[in-house]
C-alpha cells in the first residue's frame, strides 16, 4: 500500500516539470549514494509541457571528486526568453559557473545520516556558444532553429553555497509481492543556499519520502525554490520568476542512472534533469582482462554531433608498455553544427575513422578511474545548408577531405559493474584535423569548410 502510493502520487505529478537543480553547484544526491564523478543533462524536452525552449532551457554540467571531501563543479546553462511577455524582447544569456566544494561534516547512524558541505566559485553571464550548443541539439534532433540576440548582459560574479543532506530510514525492512524483499522506506531532507556578489539570491528547501531496494530508489516529496535580486535584464528575470515557488518532486534511481522532475503548483514550465553517476568501483578486474570489445555513444559541445565508436580491446597488440591497454577504434561522427554564430547557415556532416587508442586503466591511485588517448585516420564530408527565410533550403556542394581524428580524455566505473559487462562514464576532447580546407559558395557567398575543430565529448561506455 505504501508503494502503491507513491506511484499515484507520481502520476498525478509527471505531467509539468521545473528545473530542481540550482545552477553551478552540485546536483544533490539520493541517500546512501556517493559519487566520485557525475555527468549531468538538464532539458525542456525532459518534462514535456506548453513551454517551448524558454528560460533554462538546457543545461550541461560535471561534478569530479578531487581528494577525499574536496569535489570541483563546472556548469553551462542557457537562458532563453523566446516567448516575451508584451513589451519585452527575445533575448538569450549563456551562464558558465565552476565552484570548488567541501565537506565539513558527516555523520553516520545505524538509521540515519547527516552531511553538511559548502563551497565557493564564480559564475559568468555573457554569450559563450550557447546559440550553437542548442540549434546543434537542434538541428540533430529535427526540431527547428532558435534566432535570438543576446542580452546585453555581460558579468562575472564570485558565488558561496552552503548545502545540508540529512536522511534516514523508517521502519523496518519488509517485502512485496512479486518485486521481492528488502524494501525500505525513508526520509530524505534537503536544503541549498547559494549568494552570489551581485546580490543574487539562490535557495530551496525540500521534505521527501524514499523507497530502495539495492540499486533501484525512488523518492517523492515538495520542495520551495526561492530566487531574489535578478533584475540585470529580462531574460535573467524571467528565468527567476519561473523556477521559484512551491512545487511537487519525484525523482527515480537506476543504478547509475538518476532522473528527477519538479513540477510547480502554479507552473507550466517543462525542464527536467538526469544524471550519470559513478560511485567508485574498482577497474582492476578489467585491467588484467586480455581481450574484450566495447562500444561508446556520446554527444559533443559546442559542435553538436552524435558520436558512435567500437573497439576491440587487446594487451601487447603492438608493442608497447605493459600498463598500456591498447585498441583498435572505428568510429562514426553525424551531425549539423551551426556555422560559428551564424544561425542562418549550418554544416552538414559525416565522418568516419579508424585508429589505436591506448588506456591506462585503473589510473594511479584512483581505481575507478582511466586516461585514455587516440588517434587515427578518417574521412569527413561537409556541406553549408541554409534555413530561415533567406536561405532556407539553400545547400553547397560537398567538401570531402582526409584527415586526423583523435581524443583523449577520462572513463570512471558505475555501479553497473560486472565481471562480463562493464558501463563506464566518459568525457574528454574530440578533435578533427582535415588534410586541407575548401571553399564552397551557398546562395552566391563563398564560406570555408574543412576547418580544425576541438570539441568536448560526453557519454556512456560499455564494455563487453
Amino acid at each position: 500500500m505504501r508503494i502503491a502510493l507513491l506511484f499515484i502520487l507520481l502520476s498525478q505529478s509527471m505531467g509539468l516539470a521545473h528545473s530542481a537543480q540550482i545552477p553551478g553547484i552540485p546536483a544533490a544526491l539520493p541517500p546512501g549514494v556517493d559519487r566520485t564523478f557525475e555527468i549531468l543533462f538538464g532539458n525542456d524536452a525532459f518534462g514535456g509541457a506548453d513551454t517551448d525552449d524558454d528560460f533554462r532551457t538546457q543545461q550541461f554540467g560535471v561534478t569530479a571528486e578531487l581528494y577525499d571531501r574536496w569535489t570541483v563543479t563546472a556548469e553551462q546553462s542557457l537562458l532563453t526568453l523566446d516567448e516575451p511577455p508584451p513589451g519585452k524582447n527575445r533575448e538569450r544569456i549563456d551562464q558558465l559557473s565552476l565552484t570548488v566544494g567541501y565537506e565539513f561534516m558527516r555523520i553516520e547512524r545505524s538509521r540515519s545520516r547527516h552531511w553538511l558541505g559548502g563551497g565557493a566559485g564564480v559564475r559568468l553571464n555573457g554569450q559563450y556558444a550557447g546559440s550553437r550548443v542548442q540549434n546543434g541539439y537542434h538541428q540533430l534532433f529535427s526540431i527547428g532553429i532558435k534566432d535570438m540576440p543576446y542580452a546585453a548582459t555581460d558579468r562575472t560574479d564570485l558565488t558561496g553555497w552552503l548545502r545540508y543532506n540529512g536522511s534516514g530510514d523508517l521502519g523496518q525492512p519488509f517485502a512485496l509481492p512479486y518485486l521481492g524483499d528488502g524494501w525500505q522506506l525513508g526520509y530524505w531532507a534537503r536544503g541549498t543556499a547559494l549568494l552570489t556578489t551581485d546580490s543574487q539570491t539562490d535557495a530551496n528547501l525540500g521534505l521527501l519520502a524514499t523507497a530502495s531496494r539495492r540499486w533501484f530508489q525512488i523518492w517523492l516529496g515538495v520542495q520551495d525554490d526561492v530566487r531574489n535580486g535578478y533584475n540585470r535584464d529580462d531574460v535573467s528575470a524571467a528565468v527567476a520568476r519561473y523556477e521559484e515557488g512551491l512545487g511537487v518532486v519525484f525523482g527515480m534511481r537506476f543504478g547509475p542512472l538518476l532522473i528527477e522532475t519538479e513540477r510547480q503548483f502554479n507552473g507550466d514550465g517543462a525542464t527536467g534533469r538526469f544524471s550519470l553517476i559513478s560511485t567508485g568501483e574498482s577497474l582492476r578486474s578489467w585491467g588484467d582482462n586480455l581481450a574484450h570489445f566495447s562500444v561508446q555513444t556520446g554527444l559533443t559541445i559546442p559542435d553538436v554531433y552524435l558520436n558512435l565508436q567500437g573497439r576491440w580491446h587487446k594487451r601487447g597488440l603492438f608493442p608497447a608498455s605493459a600498463d598500456l591497454q591498447q585498441a583498435l577504434v572505428l568510429g562514426v561522427l553525424y551531425g549539423t553544427p551551426q556555422y560559428g554564430d551564424d544561425v542562418e547557415r549550418f554544416v552538414e556532416t559525416t565522418q568516419v575513422s579508424a585508429g589505436m587508442e591506448w588506456e591506462q586503466s585503473p589510473f594511479s591511485r584512483a581505481d575507478y578511474a582511466s586516461w585514455y588517448a587516440s588517434l587515427g585516420l578518417g574521412w569527413r564530408s561537409e556541406r553549408l545548408v541554409g534555413e530561415g527565410d533567406a536561405l532556407g533550403g539553400a545547400k553547397s556542394s560537398r567538401a570531402d577531405r582526409a584527415g586526423l581524428a583523435g581524443g583523449i580524455g577520462m572513463r570512471f566505473s558505475t555501479t553497473a559493474m560486472r565481471d562480463s559487462i562493464a558501463l563506464l562514464l566518459q568525457i574528454g576532447l574530440i578533435g578533427w584535423l582535415p588534410s586541407s580546407d575548401a571553399l564552397v559558395d551557398l546562395a552566391g557567398q563563398k564560406e570555408t569548410l574543412q576547418e580544425a575543430e576541438l570539441n568536448l565529448s560526453s557519454g556512456i561506455f560499455v564494455r563487453f
